[in-house]
């Protein structure tokens, strides 16, 4: 497993009692979650040309996750940033980070996956029985990251001192600023 520490490092990796995970980026490898939907939508609209505004509809919803804007998913855009990934995001999966995990989970460690994006389908694609799954359309998150007022709201409900938690990322301009801020060790993925 390819980590990189970005903070005071309280604990050894593999002793934290809780680990808060970024989903995606993290939790599989998006390149080629990326490139297989990026082929599947070509393949698709090419046939049905007189469908092509939804491609527009979808690319507008992505400027506006990526600019901050809070929104749901509705419709053909759910369908495509959603609901379609699934079975890439499974072949994709990030094996030694799970493994990881899985073995932290069976020592009685917490298992959080927090993202800016739904996640309790990503989980079911994955195998990974989360403790907690959170993401920033919750009511009691209600942020996009690097805002850390998710991350405390999560910290809050461990009931857990700080140093005992790890966040697990893979940008450190969102998840480990996010971590920073909450006060909470992050690891990056590479």
């Amino acid at each position: 497993m390819n980590l990189k520490s970005y903070s005071r490092k309280t604990h050894p990796l593999d002793s934290y009692k809780a680990y808060i995970l970024d989903m995606d980026g993290t939790l599989y490898h998006q390149f080629p979650v990326r490139a297989c939907m990026a082929v599947s939508l070509a393949v698709y609209y090419i046939f049905r040309l007189n469908r092509l505004r939804e491609v527009f509809e979808i690319k507008r919803f992505r400027r506006a996750i990526e600019s901050g804007a809070l929104e749901p998913a509705e419709g053909v855009v759910k369908y495509w940033m959603e609901e379609a990934p699934l079975k890439y995001i499974k072949m994709f999966k990030n094996n030694k980070l799970l493994s990881f995990i899985e073995n932290q989970k069976q020592r009685g460690a917490v298992i959080v996956v927090y993202s800016d994006h739904p996640v309790k389908e990503k989980c079911a694609a994955i195998n990974l029985n989360a403790d907690y799954t959170f993401c920033a359309l919750d009511k009691q998150i209600n942020c996009l990251k690097p805002d850390a007022n998710g991350l405390k709201y999560i910290v809050n409900i461990l009931n857990l001192d700080t140093k005992d938690i790890v966040y697990i990322g893979d940008r450190y301009k969102k998840d480990g600023l996010c971590a920073a801020s909450g006060g909470i060790d992050y690891w990056q993925v590479k």
